[in-house]
């Protein structure tokens, strides 16, 4: 059995009224083990985003990091991305269509085959819930990071 690691991702989008479009932050954070400090973070920011876009970039730039970033001798492993966007999981996962979101969707297939053969990394997606304690405190870094941009930047 391979060893696991984690890539962790929420969104959070403020818009006007019920709006899906807004200032938007991606967080995603990477782990060796869930109950540690996660040995990588990053924070995407967007003026004008929708929510499952920001989203998948969240994943994105995970993958990316774990492409680009990995030691050799850090080799064959299975990533596991959890989040609570359940519509984009169940993209990754191929159990819905790809539609909007097809070119995303294709960039993030590119870095999983990289990740494969590269790297012997195998990737899975998993929807975490909500009420998971691990979900809220990822929730709570997307939604300090997007108040935090939007009150030192002077972005209104």
């Amino acid at each position: 059995m391979k060893p696991k690691r984690y890539i962790l991702v929420d969104h959070s989008t403020k818009g006007p009224g019920t709006s899906k479009w807004g200032k938007s932050t991606a967080c995603c954070a990477l782990f060796y083990r869930l109950d540690r400090m996660p040995y990588e973070v990053g924070l995407l920011y967007s003026h004008n985003e929708r929510t499952n876009r920001m989203f998948f970039r969240g994943v994105l730039a995970g993958l990316e990091y774990c492409v680009d970033n990995d030691k050799e001798n850090s080799c064959d492993y299975e990533l596991v991305v959890k989040g609570d966007c359940k519509c984009v999981i169940d993209v990754l996962n191929q159990t819905t269509g790809r539609s909007v979101l097809l070119r995303l969707y294709d960039l993030a297939k590119k870095l999983e085959e990289r990740l494969k053969t590269e790297k012997q990394v195998d990737v899975r997606y998993e929807y975490i819930p909500r009420n998971e304690e691990i979900y809220k405190k990822i929730d709570q870094c997307a939604k300090r990071g997007r108040k935090f941009i939007e009150d030192e930047l002077k972005i209104k």
